[in-house]
């Protein structure tokens, strides 16, 4: 079965998909991945480790998302161990 609800606990209708993001687009309807809550808990503990080591406090709401060097680094392609941005086909399309 390639839809199932999201758990049975909830009463909220929600419902997820196993297709591919492109059978997904044939057929009309637009494929979001959302980052998951373990992630959301890995980022936590690594600024809680990060806070233990160097005593310095990382908000990450205030990392600016207009960041110069940043976007450097993505037009060169240079996306090696960035999440979501690893894959070779994301380094080629954000050096366009």
């Amino acid at each position: 079965m390639y839809l199932q609800r999201l758990s049975k606990e909830n009463n909220l209708g929600l419902v997820m998909t196993q297709y591919t993001m492109e059978d997904i687009a044939k057929i009309g309807l637009l494929k979001m991945d959302f980052l998951g809550l373990v992630n959301l808990n890995i980022l936590g503990k690594a600024c809680a480790v990060i806070k233990e080591y160097t005593g310095q406090d990382i908000d990450p709401l205030a990392i600016p998302l207009d960041d110069q060097k940043t976007f450097e680094l993505l037009a060169a392609g240079e996306t090696v161990g960035v999440f979501q941005l690893k894959v070779r086909v994301c380094a080629a399309i954000s050096k366009n």
